[in-house]
């Protein structure tokens, strides 16, 4: 392994992460490995990063700590081959990212078809992948047990893919996504692709319960956001007002951008992630100051459309909002039980519940939420409590002992 680039330009990897505002906890732990790949050099057979990864990897360290070391030294591979300095977003790991890249080619092609089948459909980019990368696991796992073609494929071990001591490992909506696949691919390999489909398990599809908020979590909730005392910061207040009154999936609040805001006409306009469809919303005074507050008194000064930033540096765009949810419910004495939800989807059902249980009309709250289909506003009628109790029988003629109503 080569280490003379790297030895002569290190030091202008240090200056940058320097200059971009990294920790210089960060950057000492760049240092180290740096130092200690230059003085081990010699005395290793190394090829490349992904040796000295492994060489890690062979004294027992923990997960998350060679998780670590990985995405450091993948930073280190691209500076040092290709000249890339590291953007703060994004890591490199030497290993696959999925089962795809090891796949046979019999199975590969099938993966392929379906991408290229698919890249002009209605579907969104993240659906297909999703479908692809499931579909890719599946066939791996068929490989891995002796398949080096589709007509090696037996019903047994499609079966044991799914479930294993007669309880399901995958369940229904994995089943529909390799479905899916092979049934676009069904022209390519009629016979064998049939064959396999119809060893799929065959499944009923079900929906879990919408999660609620109770009156008075709501209660706590709102007077938390109502006005900054300190308990949360102002950008995870902006973060819930958004949530709580407009309704927006976390990963549209993610990606809203300043330009996305009419200041004057009062109104958030975006197009959202999950359905591409654009959608307007009113601007509230409520909305509107707790934006201003963050944005104006808090938010780094960067370049960068987007309204939410790290407050770490380097600061980049947030990717994740469920820091901020549970702040929220930590700040209000909420849902501190372990395993209770926290996240800002609460706050979208809560809308939809509340409008429902206020009688607004059902296509008025699909299109305040960005709903493409009216079935979308299925699971929010189970939780409609005001208006299901009306559906509720009397058992008045039905005797009960009276012991059942005190246990």
């Amino acid at each position: 392994m080569n280490v003379t680039n790297l030895k002569e330009n290190y030091q202008n990897l240090l200056s940058f992460m320097a200059e971009k505002g990294y920790k210089e906890s960060t950057i000492n732990c760049y240092r180290h490995q740096i130092q200690w790949i230059l003085d081990n050099e010699e005395n290793r057979e190394w090829t490349s990063y992904k040796d000295i990864y492994l060489e890690y990897a062979s004294y027992g360290y923990s997960y998350n700590w060679l998780r670590g070391k990985k995405a450091l030294l993948g930073t280190l591979e691209r500076f040092d081959l290709h000249g890339e300095y590291p953007d703060g977003k994004h890591h490199y790991p030497f290993f696959a990212r999925n089962a795809y890249d090891f796949l046979l080619p019999d199975f590969k092609r099938i993966i392929d078809f379906y991408k290229d089948s698919q890249e002009k459909s209605s579907l969104r980019p993240s659906t297909i992948s999703n479908r692809a990368c499931s579909a890719s696991k599946f066939f791996a796992y068929l490989q891995n047990n002796g398949c080096h073609s589709l007509e090696d494929v037996t019903e047994e071990m499609v079966q044991s893919f799914f479930t294993q001591d007669d309880k399901w490992i995958r369940g229904h909506d994995y089943i529909q996504r390799v479905r899916a696949v092979l049934t676009v691919c069904l022209p390519s390999e009629p016979f064998h692709i049939k064959n396999i489909l119809n060893y799929l398990p065959a499944t009923q599809g079900f929906r879990k319960n919408v999660p609620v908020l109770m009156p008075e979590e709501i209660s706590a909730v709102k007077e938390l956001l109502r006005t900054p005392d300190g308990r949360i910061s102002l950008r995870d207040r902006a973060i819930g007002v958004l949530a709580l009154y407009t309704g927006l999936r976390s990963i549209d609040i993610i990606n809203l951008e300043i330009s996305a805001i009419d200041w004057e006409q009062d109104r958030l306009r975006l197009t959202q992630q999950k359905t591409q469809v654009p959608i307007e919303i009113p601007l509230s005074a409520m909305v509107g100051n707790a934006l201003y507050d963050y944005i104006t008194q808090e938010r780094p000064w960067l370049d960068d459309p987007h309204v939410f930033l790290t407050t770490d540096k380097p600061y980049r765009p947030l990717r994740c909002v469920y820091q901020a949810s549970k702040h929220i419910f930590c700040a209000a004495c909420l849902r501190q039980t372990p395993g209770t939800r926290k996240g800002l989807h609460l706050f979208r059902h809560h809308m939809a519940t509340e409008m429902l249980e206020k009688k607004v009309p059902q296509p008025v709250i699909s299109r305040a939420l960005g709903h493409t289909s009216p079935n979308s506003l299925t699971p929010y009628l189970h939780t409609d409590f005001t208006h299901l109790k009306e559906c509720a029988l009397s058992i008045a003629r039905f005797p009960v002992s009276e012991e059942v109503f005190h246990a």
